[in-house]
């Protein structure tokens, strides 16, 4: 059987946020919970996640902070949640993001 590579862009962290995600019809589902997070994607806690390829706007909330961002799903795992892949073009939350990913690294 053939080795299985990590092609990840960046480390992943993990992460305990809430999270509101709705879908480009405005499907929006209950709060759900990040628990992992890097530059580029994130993955979502969530009993009824959306299906592969929906492309969804994604709130992360903590106590002081806030980022709302475009990303579409990467794969889902039905009654577990979903992994979302950040939108790259949007750079203004990009530098929020990298300093929230190197706060989590410096603090593990």
């Amino acid at each position: 059987m053939p080795v299985r590579t990590d092609r990840r862009h960046a480390p992943r962290y993990p992460f305990s946020a809430l999270a509101e995600i709705v879908d480009e019809n405005e499907n929006a589902r209950p709060s759900s919970r990040v628990s992992d997070l890097s530059l580029h994607d994130c993955y979502v806690d969530m009993k009824d996640p959306f299906p592969q390829g929906t492309n969804v706007m994604i709130e992360i909330s903590t106590e002081t902070e806030s980022l709302e961002t475009h990303a579409t799903v990467a794969y889902f795992e039905p009654k577990r949640g979903m992994r979302l892949i950040r939108h790259l073009h949007q750079k203004p939350h990009a530098v929020r993001l990298q300093l929230l990913c190197l706060l989590l690294f410096l603090i593990r």
